[in-house]
């Protein structure tokens, strides 16, 4: 029963930091789409004379 216990255990680290770093990535990677969508608004605001003059 002990062994099974322990077992359990380490499968659940495992999964805690498989999840932990899938969390990091995905959270990266939001960060990289939310950038490059912001720099791709910025240039066509340029190209079409801008909103702001």
């Amino acid at each position: 029963m002990r062994r099974y216990v322990i077992l359990a255990y380490f499968l659940l680290r495992f999964y805690f930091r498989l999840s932990f770093i899938g969390v990091v990535i995905g959270g990266v990677v939001h960060v990289v789409v939310i950038i490059w969508n912001i720099i791709k608004g910025i240039q066509v605001l340029q190209e079409s004379g801008g909103m702001y003059e």
